[in-house]
């Protein structure tokens, strides 16, 4: 098939003004982002140490801190649930997440008859550059 053609059939086409647009629930969503990492970077830690500190005895019912190594395994999976919730949001705005920790999400869009992407990075303010689908952001070039 040639390049562009069809390829708008399964993704949504964004203008520069519709992909300038979500940029504030983007910054939102990215602060969710954020908080949600940091969660579960902290769990991850709280579970390593009772881990290290009790080993496999840790799973015991007996153990002293069983129930906290319960509470704190919980926890981390429903952070890790609550992540890819938001990256679902992303994606179900028609945007395409690429990068969680650099925020950079590309928007589908039509350059000169062909399909591209408009690629943002957390931070900017509007989107000013675009890349061929095959690049990612190193083939970033300015509007």
């Amino acid at each position: 098939m040639p390049e562009g053609v069809g390829e708008d059939l399964e993704h949504r086409i964004f203008s520069i003004e519709e992909a300038n647009e979500a940029i504030p629930l983007l910054e939102e969503i990215f602060s969710r982002v954020d908080r949600q990492r940091e969660a579960i970077r902290n769990l991850q830690t709280q579970i390593s140490v009772l881990r290290l500190m009790w080993g496999d005895k840790i799973r015991d019912p007996h153990s002293p801190d069983h129930e906290e190594f319960l509470s704190r395994t919980r926890e981390h999976q429903a952070a890790v649930e609550e992540l890819k919730e938001l990256v679902r949001e992303i994606q179900e705005s028609g945007c395409q997440p690429k990068d969680l920790e650099h925020g950079l999400v590309d928007f589908y869009s039509r350059r000169n008859g062909r399909i591209v992407f408009l690629c943002w990075r957390r931070g900017e303010k509007q989107i000013s550059f675009w890349h061929e689908l095959h690049t990612g952001f190193s083939g970033r070039v300015p509007l």
